[in-house]
């Protein structure tokens, strides 16, 4: 299990890794804590998924004007280590990278909820056991106002199902967008 805490130390955040063993739950060595941050108020740890020895933790408040970011952790034994520090292209004031996470495979999503406008999704693949490349970048067609598309979102197979709450007056919306190859 993955736990973020992002009141941890001031707003910077912190993550646990708790393992399962004959049904006792034991932490998972020492609290995981981004290396190469921009800003004091992170919000490390405000969304978190685990897939295998990947980590994908968010950093919504990051950068001085809140663009965001994503952190990348691999594991090998019972040691998690940071990979990579992930920004999506053309980043924007108060954009909240990192707001939502949801990785799949070889593929992470990311949501950019933005507070002004209709936010959107970053799609990541993993090219190698290092590196993360952008591949596409997502915005729901049809909002209506300032719907924080990114608010959530999970990616399963060739989907990703993204979550607006603001959408037309707060009514809210969800936009399911497939991959076509």
């Amino acid at each position: 299990i993955a736990v973020g805490a992002v009141c941890e130390n001031n707003f910077r955040g912190a993550e646990w890794i708790f393992t399962r063993n004959n049904g006792i739950w034991a932490q998972q060595g020492s609290k995981l804590l981004p290396t190469n941050n921009i800003g004091t108020i992170v919000s490390f740890g405000v969304s978190v998924s685990l897939q295998g020895d990947t980590l994908a933790i968010g950093s919504r408040n990051e950068n001085t004007d809140d663009v965001g970011a994503t952190y990348i952790f691999t594991r090998s034994g019972t040691v998690w280590t940071q990979l990579t520090r992930l920004v999506g292209s053309n980043p924007t004031a108060n954009q909240n990278q990192g707001f939502s996470v949801s990785l799949w495979n070889n593929y992470l999503a990311v949501g950019a909820r933005t507070t002004s406008s209709v936010g959107s999704i970053y799609i990541y693949r993993q090219e190698n056991a290092t590196v993360w490349r952008e591949v596409r970048k997502i915005v729901g067609t049809g909002s209506i106002g300032q719907s924080q598309q990114g608010y959530s979102v999970c990616l399963r197979n060739l989907t990703v199902v993204i979550g607006g709450p603001n959408d037309n007056s707060r009514n809210g919306a969800v936009w399911t967008i497939y991959r076509d190859s």
